[in-house]
């Protein structure tokens, strides 16, 4: 077989493939690009704080065991983001919320992230 014949067909074989997906979202992440010095990616923390600015997007992605774990901050979680965004502690973000620890808050960040994740890597 020709040298010609094999390129082309590598080049038909090549453009029938999927095109690469982009990197998927991750909690962690997530929560790196949330935080104040978060700029390792400007587009990925872009991407980031466009999804977390408008919690209609991403609430519905909170999973009921999570729900169920940070029932009594569900309705913070908003503010938790754009408290963690400005950097605030979770400490002080406790004591301007309740005083229920630093634990709690932690989690509920967690909570926050995986579901501004799950509505990133949606699509």
């Amino acid at each position: 077989m020709r040298i010609a014949t094999l390129l082309a067909r590598w080049s038909r074989l090549r453009a029938s493939l999927p095109a690469p997906r982009p990197l998927r979202f991750t909690a962690a992440e997530v929560r790196a690009l949330l935080g104040p010095e978060g700029a390792a990616s400007p587009a990925r923390r872009a991407a980031v704080l466009a999804v977390a600015a408008v919690p209609a997007a991403w609430l519905d992605h909170v999973s009921t065991a999570d729900s169920e774990l940070t029932w009594w901050l569900m309705d913070r979680l908003p503010t938790l983001v754009y408290l963690y965004t400005c950097g605030a502690s979770a400490e002080a973000m406790s004591a301007r919320l309740g005083g229920r620890g630093a634990w709690a808050i932690e989690r509920a960040l967690d909570t926050a992230c995986a579901a501004i994740a799950a509505r990133l890597n949606r699509g």
